[in-house]
C-alpha cells in the first residue's frame, strides 16, 4: 500500500487501509459545511481507514497553549473505516459506525454529541479522536470519561492539522 506522503516525511508506517471510498459516499456523511472537510473527503477517498504499524503521536501544544497540567501527549493507533457494502470486518480496525454504535450504549446521556462528531481515529485503551462537523476541530475522549461536549479535549483545530502533526516517535 502506498503511504500517504505526509506520513512517510513524519516517519510513520500506515498500513491496513480499504481502497478509497468515492467522494460522494464521503460527502453524505458530512452534510454541513466546516473547517477542513475537503482534506477530510481527500485522505478518505484515498485511504479508508488504516493502522499505524510502530506507533504514531500528537501533540497538541503544537497549536493550543497548554500548562503542565493538560494533556499534551497522545497516541493514534488507528484511523476507522467507513463501512460501504462489500467491505469485510477488518482484523485491525474498527469502522466509524461500529465506533459510534458502541459509544451511543455506552454513553448514552449526550446524544448530540454523537450528532455533530465523527470518531475517526483511536488508540488502544479504546479512547477516540472525533472530528466536529460544526468547527472542523478534532477532540479525544477517553473511555474512563462520560462523552460529551465538556469532556471532550481539543487536539487540533481542523482534520488537516490533526494528520499533517501526527509524528512516528515520541519528542525526546
Amino acid at each position: 500500500m502506498a503511504q500517504p506522503k505526509i506520513f512517510a516525511l513524519n516517519k510513520l508506517t500506515f498500513n491496513d487501509s480499504y481502497p478509497g471510498l468515492d467522494i460522494t459516499t464521503i460527502e453524505s456523511m458530512l452534510p454541513s459545511k466546516f473547517k477542513g472537510r475537503e482534506h477530510f473527503i481527500d485522505f478518505y477517498s484515498r485511504y479508508n481507514g488504516g493502522y499505524f504499524d510502530g506507533g504514531a503521536f500528537i501533540y497538541r501544544d503544537l497549536f493550543y497553549k497548554i500548562t503542565t497540567k493538560d494533556p499534551n501527549l497522545f497516541e493514534i493507533e488507528s484511523f476507522h473505516y467507513i463501512e460501504t457494502p462489500g467491505i469485510l470486518q477488518h482484523p485491525r480496525l474498527l469502522s466509524i459506525t461500529e465506533v459510534i454504535n458502541n459509544k451511543k450504549i455506552s454513553y448514552p446521556r449526550n446524544p448530540e454529541f454523537f450528532q455533530n462528531n465523527i470518531p475517526f481515529a483511536g488508540n488502544c485503551g479504546d479512547n477516540d479522536f472525533w472530528l466536529d462537523t460544526v468547527t472542523g476541530s478534532v477532540k479525544y475522549t477517553a473511555m474512563e470519561d462520560d462523552i460529551g461536549p465538556n469532556n471532550a479535549i481539543l487536539v487540533a483545530p481542523s482534520f488537516l492539522d490533526f494528520y499533517t502533526q501526527i509524528q512516528g516517535s515520541r519528542r525526546n
